[in-house]
């Protein structure tokens, strides 16, 4: 049983998988709790989902559920495998898909909260904007978002629209739970988090250590308003390049840093998960690497790509690399900011 800080009195919960849902879905109240059962459920996709909250917090969020026209994840239908897998030098797989996106309403309106809620809760912003004189657009549009056009915000919204869509793939596709941290408390908005771009964990059992679980860290590197053939091979030089330093460096302090973030909000079970992964020489399990390159459709050159060599890159055997495509890239990032803004 565990007991509520508030009101101390007992809850259960059903183990399912703490990763099966994100920490933005969460933070957004995308879920209801079903207390006769002691369940905890989204209530968009039904699935259940193992997190522990406070009972008096569940029962006075509970009244506030916002409800969907369409899933968090539904963009990710867009986002489609095109079957050709290339090869490196060195003989590693590269798997190749297209973000076939569309003018869907409601599918852009899901991303949009989707996208938004990184950046802040729909259930905190007005707490966040009170004395700012704000209406939630202009806050949004003025100190949250990235800005549209000038410095470093264009290149840093191409650089979060990647590290989340990769985030998404990674959690919802691959099955890893993603935390969702990196882009609520920037100082500048913006300039880039600095760190491990996305990172999954995965156990069986959260209360049991085996040496199956997986630790699985992606770097992304994107560039969505370049045509030149040569960028899809850049891009991934590049990713691979910081994939290795992820490896060798910075794994350890982006794991202490989510952690801290966790013991702030007094979160009990994300702090168990990731410690569970601070120590390998002790506590062994699978590591994983991954590097990404996202980029426009007309910049695909597969014989340029399979030049890319990855040999150098310390944890080669347990590589996954990936290469996302599209149109019109830009147009849609500055889009999702846009109507996450408007309909906050």
């Amino acid at each position: 049983m565990n007991k509520c800080d508030l009101c101390n009195k007992e809850y259960a919960v059903k183990k399912s998988s703490i990763y099966a849902y994100s920490e933005e879905n969460y933070n957004s109240y995308d879920f209801y709790i079903k207390k006769d059962e002691k369940i905890n459920i989204c209530h968009v996709c039904s699935d259940e989902f193992y997190i522990i909250l406070d009972c008096c917090y569940l029962e006075r969020e509970e009244k506030n559920m916002s409800h969907h026209s369409s899933s968090p994840k539904s963009h990710l239908d867009w986002l489609q495998d095109t079957g050709k897998t290339l090869t490196t030098q060195d003989g590693i797989p590269i798997k190749v898909f297209e973000l076939k996106h569309t003018s869907d309403e409601a599918i852009l309106s899901s991303w949009a909260k989707h996208f938004r809620n990184h950046y802040c809760s729909d259930e905190l912003v007005d707490e966040y904007r009170d004395g700012t004189g704000m209406s939630r657009k202009d806050y949004l549009n003025n100190l949250v978002f990235p800005d549209r056009s000038t410095h470093t915000g264009p290149a840093t919204r191409s650089g979060d629209f990647g590290e989340i869509l990769i985030s998404d793939y990674v959690e919802y596709i691959l099955g890893y739970w993603v935390p969702r941290t990196r882009f609520s408390e920037r100082q500048n908005r913006s300039n880039p988090t600095q760190g491990v771009d996305v990172l999954g964990l995965k156990m069986l059992d959260p209360y049991n250590k085996s040496e199956t679980d997986e630790l699985l860290i992606y770097e992304v590197k994107g560039k969505l308003t370049a045509n030149a053939r040569d960028e899809s091979k850049k891009r991934l030089e590049i990713a691979i390049k910081d994939s290795a330093k992820d490896f060798n460096v910075r794994k350890a302090e982006s794991l202490n840093a989510l952690k801290r973030y966790y013991m702030v909000r007094q979160q009990r079970e994300q702090i168990n998960i990731i410690q569970r992964f601070q120590n390998p020489i002790d506590n062994p399990y699978i590591e994983l690497s991954g590097a990404s390159a996202i980029i426009l459709t007309s910049a695909i050159d597969d014989t340029l790509i399979s030049e890319v060599d990855a040999n150098e890159h310390p944890n080669k055997d347990n590589l996954q690399l990936i290469i996302i495509s599209g149109e019109n890239l830009m147009d849609l990032v500055h889009h999702l900011y846009e109507r996450g803004a408007n309909e906050a």
